[in-house]
């Protein structure tokens, strides 16, 4: 039934063997009928979420005994943005491990072999976590204490750590945590 599930799926993805946008997709509709939504659909939404908390929590090594498909979509994703998730599919290893610290570095997060919701969402985006042609480091130095600063607030989604500036991280962060003063950004060197 779930191979049947996974076909459907995959071909369900226009394009089978081009690569585009159409494809982006395919690993969260792939999480989605891991995580039983039958009705799934292109974003990591609300119902994805919730259900990613209450089925998983995290991905961590003990996952894979219990969840291999989940382990190999993250290995998917990981493997998509250029980390190396491992080397058998569905299996946690140590390359799986230290491709999320590798990530996690990136992105400013603390640094654990652990995958919360919020990490898995924004993997299965086509976010870049590194400085990318036509970037800033400056830029990139704002985004990565955005992340690190803010990542355990429920209104703030993890941003892109690429350098390219762009408005809506910066207005979510305007909308400051109640110990920041009025105007001010914490202790951001390129925000104060």
């Amino acid at each position: 039934e779930q191979a049947r599930e996974y076909q459907l799926a995959r071909t369900s993805v226009p394009g089978r063997w081009t690569i585009g946008t159409e494809k982006r997709y395919a690993p969260t509709r792939a999480l989605q009928l891991e995580l039983g939504i039958t009705n799934t659909s292109d974003t990591f939404g609300p119902g994805t979420t919730s259900a990613f908390i209450s089925q998983i929590g995290q991905i961590t090594s003990t996952t894979g005994a219990q969840r291999p498909n989940v382990v190999g979509i993250l290995q998917a994703v990981l493997w998509c943005k250029g980390y190396w998730g491992g080397t058998e599919f569905g299996v946690w290893d140590s390359d799986t491990a230290s491709a999320i610290m590798e990530v996690k570095a990136d992105l400013n997060l603390p640094m654990t072999a652990t995958v919360p919701v919020k990490l898995m969402k924004t993997l299965m985006t086509m976010d870049a976590y590194i400085l990318v042609g036509g970037g800033s480091s400056k830029v990139r130095e704002v985004q990565r204490y955005l992340n690190g600063s803010y990542w355990q607030r429920l209104d703030f989604g993890l941003v892109p750590c690429d350098g390219i500036y762009c408005q809506w991280p910066f207005r979510t962060a305007r909308r400051r945590p109640a110990e920041l003063p009025a105007g001010g950004h914490g202790n951001c060197p390129l925000m104060a």
